[in-house]
């Protein structure tokens, strides 16, 4: 299984299919960068900032869901 699949912030985002270096926010639909196009260079910082920022809610069900997958 991929950190993708187990993430569970990818509930709130999906890749672009326009460019692979962009998640984009089911939410509100803002495009947001992942860093790099290669995936191992990837990195979520920006989505979990966004979701924390603007998405408290949602911010929070990640957290949960991510404290009961450890």
């Amino acid at each position: 299984m991929s950190q993708r699949e187990r993430n569970p912030i990818w509930q709130f985002f999906e890749k672009s299919t326009n460019d692979l270096s962009k998640a984009v926010c089911k939410i509100c639909k803002k495009s947001l960068s992942l860093g790099s196009q290669e995936p191992k260079k990837q990195t979520l910082y920006g989505v979990k900032q966004h979701l924390s920022k603007f998405h408290g809610t949602e911010h929070r069900q990640v957290l949960k869901r991510q404290s009961e997958l450890e």
